[in-house]
């Protein structure tokens, strides 16, 4: 009998060790769930670490050209108002100097037109007050 008691409480020992063996291995499943989640987690983190820094650097290598081809065309462009501008003003001076021209001529003949008036006054006076004084000559007689 006490070899069947000892095989008893060796079986009721075992069926325990069992459930506690059972309960270890559903924790270690759970637990080497857990850790390939987190492996896949942390894989992802990783490539987006690793291609992060490449999508960056060629986002801002792109954004970079496009600023640098911007601004030449921006400088094209400037040159172009530049050169507008010179020529704007190259005629500006050419037209002024054109009036400034054309108003001097119009002074020497306003000029030469007063000179010629006064001429003709100086050269018809004679005669008018030769006209005047047989005019006034006339009426002494009478």
């Amino acid at each position: 009998m006490n070899d069947y008691a000892s095989l008893k409480f060796e079986y009721k020992d075992l069926k325990i060790s069992r459930e506690n063996f059972e309960v270890f291995m559903v924790d270690l499943k759970d637990q080497i769930l857990a850790l390939e989640d987190e492996k896949v987690a942390l894989k992802i983190e990783k490539d987006k670490l690793l291609n992060a820094p490449n999508k960056g650097k060629d986002l801002a290598t792109d954004i970079q050209e496009k600023l640098e081809s911007e601004l030449n065309e921006v400088n094209k462009n400037l040159q172009v108002e530049s050169e507008k501008i010179r020529m704007l003003q190259e005629n500006l001076d050419k037209a002024n100097f054109e009036i400034e021209k054309n108003l001097k001529w119009i002074r020497i003949q306003e000029d030469l037109k007063n000179i010629a008036y006064v001429e003709k006054r100086k050269v018809m006076k004679p005669d008018s007050s030769l006209k005047s004084e047989n005019y006034q000559d006339g009426l002494r007689r009478t």
